[in-house]
């Protein structure tokens, strides 16, 4: 809120766009956010699956305390801190919607875990860069195939379209398009409903966003949204998938260069 000749003004999304515009000044440490984040929630989810080949049972806090880990080691390598910024660590047995861990059991009856976790890269208190991407682990057939459809939607379908002077609501359009022909499969799999309207569904929520320091409430990738791509926008694409008693989460970060664009997130 600002003050302004004795009224209150609302300036929360006039300063997010301020800082969404900004972020290739902060480049570096958005590419170290971007390549830390993918590295430890992957190799964390590696760990996970092996666990469970094995026939193992832990819980969700185990996953995350290692996942600390796996920060800790990785970080070692820089001169400034690399610290949690927030983590979402959730069987879908448990619930379907993002949250942080608790004491709730894996097991071989587990159906996915999504991961959605960022990191603040920071200097002396100061936040020079941050990171939001998910990864899942899908434990049934129809899962894991949906979960690869998805990165194709994501990498090819929202990021492929990312370039100076696309409109952020045009991307969101265009990617319900992408998505059109292999909605009929998701059905026969179980991992959508026959009669479920999808577009109009999709169309309440974004796929993704600038980042801005944060996740970015001033610029999504969402209908109504007229803001205009540039060089230098730094931002996730994702696509969230709650159905059936699954939960995916697939989410990538991007950037866009000069002459082409970026996913920061693949390995």
């Amino acid at each position: 809120m600002s003050l302004t000749e004795g009224e209150i003004i609302p300036i929360q999304t006039e300063l997010g766009h301020w800082r969404d515009v900004r972020d290739s000044e902060d480049l570096p440490f958005q590419v170290i956010a971007s390549r830390t984040s993918v590295t430890i929630m992957e190799n964390t989810l590696e760990w996970t699956n092996s666990r469970l080949e094995r026939g193992e049972e832990f819980t969700e806090l185990d996953i995350y305390a290692h996942y600390l880990e796996e920060l800790e080691d990785y970080a070692l390598q820089f001169t400034f801190d690399v610290e949690p910024y927030f983590t979402n660590l959730h069987s879908s047995n448990r619930m379907l919607f993002p949250g942080p861990p608790v004491d709730f059991p894996i097991n071989a009856e587990t159906r996915c875990i999504q991961l959605d976790a960022g990191v603040a890269v920071k200097k002396d208190g100061v936040v020079l860069g941050t990171s939001d991407m998910a990864r899942s682990l899908p434990r049934t057939a129809a899962g894991q195939e949906a979960y690869e459809y998805f990165f194709k939607v994501v990498r090819e379908g929202i990021i492929g379209q990312l370039r100076p002077g696309v409109i952020c609501a045009d991307v969101h359009e265009a990617t319900l398009d992408y998505l059109s022909p292999q909605l009929p499969r998701m059905i026969d799999i179980g991992m959508l409903g026959a009669d479920t309207d999808f577009n109009t569904i999709y169309r309440k929520r974004n796929v993704g966003h600038l980042m801005g320091k944060q996740e970015s409430f001033a610029n999504e990738l969402r209908p109504g949204y007229k803001h205009i791509l540039h060089h230098g926008s730094y931002g996730a694409a994702e696509i969230p998938w709650r159905y059936n008693g699954v939960a995916i989460g697939t989410e990538d970060l991007w950037y866009i260069g000069a002459d082409k664009t970026y996913i920061l997130s693949q390995r």
